[in-house]
């Protein structure tokens, strides 16, 4: 059986310093460069904070994956290896890839392709969603209204087999929300004493899934945070792990859904000493960084 083990998890909001609206097209690169630079520094902080209890040498894979950050750094041109160089060079940890195909699904299609890898067990994850640059798409949407920033930062260990713990999938009509609750329902009925922690989404989707998952369903955090892209089951576990800690005994199920269509879910289980962690603006100075992480 191909299990999640869950043993820390992160997350750190992005600050308004990213949110400054300027169309992208009116400013200087230099601007967007020391954003950029800004971002590395908050990044490698955090990397560094979360992975200093670590062996390093027993982690097989570093990996990254974002949905709002900015076309500038796609899959595969100049600033995508930037990025991996530049955290590299601060923090002394590389993610090896950096995709944004999948969307807010991102996370599980590099749990699906990391658990079919023979060597991987140890990971660190990290889902970044910055405004970088300013784009009013990514601020609101109608589909989800307010947008939310962020990193988040997972530490995973993976037991390769049968992929039942994961699933994977892509909606086929206009009706997508309601596809990716019928999956995330039929996924969640074999593990029926589960709770869910799923994306956040305005009054209407919120409804519906009520309608499908009543108490099951983690509270809904969009009032709160907007919709966080992949972030928002992993913020959903922290406040429910930080309300409860009694819960990290139990297993979870996680799930997101994009609006190109992509959806996955996992179920994770909890490592008896998980740390969980969080803080309100990912530029935040090394030194109140560990009084706020909390």
């Amino acid at each position: 059986m191909g299990t999640i083990l869950l043993k820390s998890v992160h997350y750190s909001k992005a600050n308004e310093e990213f949110h400054n609206p300027v169309q992208f097209l009116h400013r200087p690169i230099s601007e967007f460069e020391r954003a950029s630079e800004l971002l590395f520094d908050g990044i490698s902080r955090r990397l560094r904070a979360q992975t200093a209890h670590l062996d390093l040498s027993l982690f097989s894979a570093c990996v990254a994956c974002s949905t709002g950050l900015s076309p500038n750094y796609s899959e595969f041109n100049e600033y995508n290896r930037l990025f991996r160089r530049r955290i590299y060079e601060k923090s002394g940890i590389e993610p090896t890839m950096y995709i944004t195909s999948y969307e807010c699904a991102n996370w599980g299609y590099l749990l699906r392709y990391l658990q079919r890898q023979p060597d991987t067990q140890n990971i660190l994850m990290l889902i970044l969603d910055v405004n970088l640059p300013y784009f009013e798409a990514s601020i609101y949407n109608a589909a989800w209204e307010r947008s939310g920033f962020g990193l988040t930062i997972l530490n995973l260990t993976l037991n390769p087999g049968p992929e039942d713990h994961l699933l994977l999938g892509h909606t086929k009509t206009e009706n997508g929300y309601f596809e990716f609750l019928r999956g995330i329902k039929s996924f969640a009925d074999k593990f029926p004493d589960l709770r869910l922690s799923m994306p956040f989404f305005p009054a209407a989707q919120r409804r519906l899934l009520a309608q499908s998952f009543g108490a099951r369903a983690l509270p809904d955090r969009h009032d709160e945070y907007g919709h966080c892209f992949g972030s928002d089951p992993w913020i959903g576990l922290i406040r429910h792990l930080k309300a409860d800690p009694s819960a990290r005994r139990s297993d979870l199920i996680t799930a997101s859904f994009a609006l190109g269509g992509y959806y996955c879910a996992a179920r994770v289980s909890l490592w008896e000493d998980i740390r969980v962690s969080s803080d309100e603006s990912l530029l935040m100075s090394s030194s109140h960084l560990d009084t706020a992480m909390s």
